[in-house]
């Protein structure tokens, strides 16, 4: 059975109905506003910005504005793509908004270089939203100062900004000082949307946007149909032509003699054992405090053991040359057995290693305690099993992760590793970078490889 998928209200593609539960997460967390109509099996998306209000207002009493207003009508255009409401008008007059800017032009001695202010009043409130903006405007090369208002402003007029403009200046460098400041003040403004606001900026690009990074195949989840092929097809931006997705599971890991710190359901781990082996070893655990495990890690097939791992994950590409691929991703694991599965371990490792750093919300096991996210169940999150993580990372290329909770992942269940972050840069040798996934339940014996890996091409 399929489900009808829309975006913005135009119909954008199908999914298969047994994927709806994945891809709807997967769009909550990444921002989009979803709904899901059991009835008529379908799901509509918006952006994430859908209802955020934005009023944008030029020039002053008694004075030709048509200079102002050109610059903010392409700060309109820039941003109306994205799901906000864009209104053109008098702030004050405007009750419900997020952001209110007021843009206005000045006329300097034609001496004097051109220069922006963004004024901010003595008790800001808004500070992030006048940060947001004057990081971005410094990008247009002109100088950029943020200055204390004179006369006070009310919060409800919105922020002023000033182009104080040299004289004489020519329409061809009028045209271009415009466009700049149209260009930067968009993304300044969309800036403080993910900053300010935490956005992401995933969830509100139009879906012709989405599909124009090249519409790549996305992770395959086996036996079910392609959640997040799925979920990349409609939401993921993908670098054209640079993905390359591979379809056959990597082999199973070799024994080796790598080591990591042991979890239990009722206490926290040991930390003192550290990793070691030799470069081309598959990551393996012993677990300290339970033994060594079993001789190979495998699937009990008389106790219907088993699981399916898959990667769901995104990759954003930047336009400045030499900038680092942005690559954010889940790892899911989906009980496909008849028994409930214990506290998953995750290794994610990388080759080459020093082409890849980790990010995201995962702890070292020192800050857990003061940085968990506390909850009525105790500190919940996701943490790194090794004190020397970094150093085991930088010789490994191998991230090994687990629950700081328990975890128990019943019958057709799914655990998912969330939003785990990499930077990707071009390796010195070559130009391809993989990350392949392990899961290991060490209480049970069992190992499970990932159905796919990420690679690539850069």
């Amino acid at each position: 059975m399929d489900v009808e998928v829309y975006y913005a209200g135009q119909r954008s593609g199908t999914m298969p109905y047994t994927s709806v539960p994945a891809f709807r997460l997967f769009c909550k967390q990444n921002g989009f506003q979803i709904r899901w109509d059991a009835e008529q099996k379908r799901i509509d998306l918006d952006s994430g910005l859908r209802g955020k209000v934005c009023v944008l207002a030029a020039g002053g009493a008694g004075k030709d504005a048509s200079y102002e207003w050109e610059i903010v009508n392409r700060v309109q255009a820039f941003l109306s793509d994205y799901g906000a409401e864009i209104v053109m008008g008098e702030p004050a007059k405007i009750l419900k908004k997020d952001v209110a800017i007021r843009f206005s032009v000045k006329e300097i001695r034609a001496s004097v270089p051109p220069k922006l202010i963004v004024f901010r009043s003595e008790n800001e409130s808004r500070r992030t939203l006048i940060d947001c903006l004057h990081h971005e405007l410094k990008q247009t090369g002109m100088t950029c100062v943020v200055k204390l208002q004179r006369e006070a402003r009310s919060a409800s007029s919105g922020i002023a900004i000033q182009f104080q403009l040299p004289q004489g200046t020519d329409a061809e460098q009028r045209k271009a000082y415009g466009e700049s400041i149209a260009f930067y003040l968009s993304s300044g403004i969309l800036h403080y949307f993910l900053t300010g606001l935490r956005i992401s900026p995933l969830s509100y690009l139009s879906l012709h946007l989405l599909k124009a990074f090249g519409g790549g195949a996305a992770a395959d989840d086996a036996d079910s149909a392609d959640v997040a092929d799925s979920a990349a097809a409609e939401t993921a931006a993908y670098s054209g032509g640079t993905i390359e997705q591979q379809e056959a599971a990597p082999t199973e890991p070799a024994e080796t003699e790598a080591a990591m710190a042991a979890q239990t359901t009722e206490a926290q781990p040991d930390h003192d054992t550290a990793a070691a082996g030799t470069d081309e070893a598959e990551p393996e655990a012993s677990l300290q405090g339970a033994g060594p495990l079993p001789e190979t890690f495998r699937q009990a097939e008389a106790s219907r053991l088993e699981a399916e791992v898959f990667f769901d994950y995104t990759v954003l590409r930047s336009d400045v040359e030499n900038r680092p691929f942005l690559l954010i991703g889940n790892i899911c694991v989906k009980n496909t057995g008849t028994e409930a599965l214990y506290n998953p371990v995750v290794c994610l490792r990388a080759d080459p290693a020093d082409s890849i750093k980790m990010g995201g919300q995962i702890l070292p096991p020192n800050l857990v305690e003061t940085l968990g996210v506390q909850s009525t169940a105790g500190i919940k999150g996701w943490r790194y099993l090794e004190d020397d993580w970094f150093t085991q990372a930088k010789e490994r290329g191998e991230y090994w992760m687990g629950p700081i909770h328990p975890v128990r992942i019943e019958p057709k269940a799914t655990e998912t590793f969330q939003n785990f972050q990499f930077s990707v840069v071009k390796p010195e040798t070559g130009n391809t970078v993989t990350v392949e996934g392990y899961v290991f339940f060490q209480e049970q014996g069992l190992q499970f490889a990932a159905n796919n890996r990420i690679a690539l091409s850069l």
